[in-house]
């Protein structure tokens, strides 16, 4: 194992699983060398920051000098890497090395993950102290998570070639037909593959025509995909997405911006993503294009109504067990998301990046907004359907961590699935009885 040795301010090396990687090899940060010795030169004291968030830098860098302005004991050193892998690499490095960040931010099943190895903080207080509701990652009666945005999964399309708003499967299979028959653009994306944003789609496809992959509580959960109506309902939804799939662009081992570009450059009428993202991506390159453009969520069955499950992803701030200065910590994540600071920071991506809470939500600043003004509607319905949003940790029973369901996703199942259907024009039932299977082989389980 090679590791990237960026400190040795440890006492003992600890070495952590994160995402599955452990070993790794090169240094995959920007910006600083994560050099936390604790204390500055001046006798303060120094947290150590790491984000995937480089998009928003330019905010966040602002952040933490108002920040050290407001606490001239505390010296912010934040690192920066991108998004994804890049990030539980770079975790796993430091953590290999015995220096990990005082403060990460990242998604909800790793904290959880941290929490389960006593490698987290509880911020309960911080949760208790913003008035936080449905806190993401619970763990033994304590808060690990504050979280700081929620991104949605929906999908967006031409309101010029789609007749209506298309929301069942009937629906969104008639209008891709007519958009595919009628116009020089296919109608739908089928996304598959195992990629983020293919597996994505399968859970969602799952969820949006009532089926339940796992069931269970913490410690003893049960893998009932293949089982009474989950199989059959499995089956016609895999059936539906190879009848779609006549009029996509493929969309085989799509990553998140073939996605949005599909749409963005005209070759698809229809595209998954989170939030916003696809519509600003059409603005960026297509600015003409933005005004005929809605969403809605995944497809769902028929005379099923909005998904009882829809699909977000929810992120934040969490305090490594090992940091040195856990209450500098905190108050920099609470001041993170006290006052408009944080309604600054969404609004970086308007409607990419939705609040944490629901009441949230109703601060006029998000429709003062110019972009998320013009599509109020879509804005409606994501309050509307709010409490039908799930992240994959938090499906267990009754709501509960379900860390086989944040594994299946790790190792790309459901993505596959779609695959092994629409690529490889295997039959919905096999499939499905094979999916069950793989996900009851997974180590651990």
């Amino acid at each position: 194992v090679s590791v990237c040795m960026v400190s040795t301010r440890r006492q003992y090396v600890k070495i952590a699983s994160v995402g599955g990687i452990i070993g790794l090899t090169g240094c995959m940060g920007l910006g600083s060398s994560g050099d936390n010795s604790g204390n500055d030169n001046s006798g303060g004291t120094t947290i150590d920051y790491i984000s995937d968030r480089g998009g928003t830098r330019e905010f966040i860098e602002a952040f933490i000098s108002d920040f050290e302005e407001e606490n001239p004991d505390i010296t912010v050193n934040a690192e920066y890497v991108t998004k994804g892998v890049a990030l539980q690499e770079r975790l796993s490095q430091r953590i290999a090395a015995g220096n990990p960040p005082d403060i990460i931010f990242g998604p909800s099943a790793n904290v959880y993950r941290f929490a389960a190895q006593g490698d987290a903080i509880p911020v309960t207080d911080v949760i208790d102290d913003l008035g936080i509701e449905n806190s993401p990652v619970q763990y033994e009666g304590e808060d690990y998570l504050v979280p700081t945005m929620t991104q949605v999964f929906n999908y967006w399309y031409r309101t010029d070639h789609y007749p209506n708003d298309p929301s069942t499967m009937s629906e969104w299979l008639t209008g891709a037909e007519q958009v595919s028959n009628n116009s020089d653009m296919e109608g739908f994306l089928a996304l598959s593959g195992e990629t983020n944003i293919g597996t994505t789609a399968g859970a969602q496809l799952a969820w949006s025509n009532g089926v339940d992959m796992i069931t269970g509580e913490p410690g003893n959960m049960e893998v009932v995909l293949d089982q009474g109506d989950n199989r059959s309902k499995m089956i016609e939804a895999l059936e539906w997405y190879d009848d779609i799939h006549e009029y996509s662009l493929g969309g085989g081992s799509y990553g998140w911006g073939d996605s949005y570009n599909s749409l963005a450059q005209g070759n698809s009428a229809s595209a998954p993503g989170l939030g916003s993202d696809p519509a600003l991506t059409a603005r960026n390159n297509n600015p003409e294009m933005v005004e005929n453009l809605n969403a809605n969520f995944g497809p769902w069955g028929e005379g099923m109504g909005a998904p009882e499950k829809i699909w977000i992803y929810r992120q934040g701030h969490y305090i490594h067990g090992e940091a040195e200065n856990p209450e500098p910590a905190k108050r920099f994540i609470k001041a993170f998301n006290e006052g408009d600071r944080i309604i600054d920071w969404l609004l970086e991506a308007p409607m990419y990046l939705l609040p944490p809470s629901k009441d949230m939500m109703e601060n006029e600043r998000f429709l003062e907004n110019e972009f998320i003004s013009s599509f109020e509607d879509l804005w409606n319905k994501y309050q509307d359907n709010w409490d039908s949003f799930s992240t994959i940790l938090n499906t267990g029973t009754d709501g509960a961590a379900n860390l086989l369901g944040a594994q299946v996703y790790d190792q790309k199942i459901p993505g596959r699935m779609l695959a092994e259907v629409t690529i490889n024009d295997r039959e919905p039932a096999s499939v499905v009885d094979e999916i069950a299977e793989d996900i009851r082989s997974i180590e651990g389980n």
